[in-house]
This record gives C-alpha cells, sequence and structure tokens, in this order.
C-alpha cells in the first residue's frame, strides 16, 4: 500500500471514529440541539448538513479540534507523536508538515 493511501485511510478512519463518537445516538444540530437534521452538499469530501430549526450548517468536524484542518490525513500520526513526547520540530519533520501547523496543532488539543 502507498503512502498516499495509507493517509487516506487513516483520515477516513478518523472521521468515522469522530462521528461515531459524537452522533452515537443519532444525528443532531451542533448550534441548538435539535434532531431535525438533513444533509446539505459536501465540503472538501466531508458530508455537510443543516437543521431545520435554525436552518445553521455543520460537518461532522465542526466545534472539534479537527475543524478547518486541511490535512486530516496527517492527524493520527501527529497524535502519534505526541503520545510519544516527540518535540514540535521533530513531530512536524515525522509527519510532514510546517513546525508552525504542529505548534498549532498541539495547542488546539
Amino acid at each position: 500500500m502507498s503512502n498516499h493511501t495509507r493517509l487516506e485511510t487513516d483520515a477516513i478512519r478518523l472521521l468515522r471514529a469522530v462521528r461515531e463518537a459524537r452522533f452515537a445516538d443519532g444525528m443532531w444540530c451542533i448550534r441548538c440541539g435539535a434532531t431535525a437534521v438533513i444533509r446539505w452538499g459536501r465540503t472538501r469530501g466531508r458530508q455537510r448538513y443543516r437543521c431545520r430549526a435554525c436552518h445553521r450548517t455543520f460537518s461532522d468536524l465542526t466545534d472539534t479540534p479537527f475543524m478547518y484542518s486541511k490535512r486530516c490525513s496527517r492527524w493520527s500520526h501527529y497524535l502519534a507523536c505526541m503520545e510519544a513526547s516527540v518535540s514540535v520540530r521533530r513531530a512536524a519533520f515525522l509527519v510532514g508538515i510546517h513546525p508552525s501547523t504542529a505548534f498549532s496543532w498541539r495547542h488546539r488539543l
């Protein structure tokens, strides 16, 4: 399996884990808590939803540390580096991101 394919499957696994943990009891609006939610298109490959009560849109990653992240596929590797107490610069090198990105990810968590 190529490195790119492995990163994609890690991202899919991460999104699935977040979705299952967050919406185990069914889909609900992140903003108002209503259960009247419909699918509302896709963005960056992720499903978007719209609340029929407050008319706000959201995705599985809204209000999580992964929100606005453009490199979801690299989060699992970065989390492994954090577990191993690797420095920010070393983690950035191992994961393949800029050190400032690694620093901001560390503070998101």
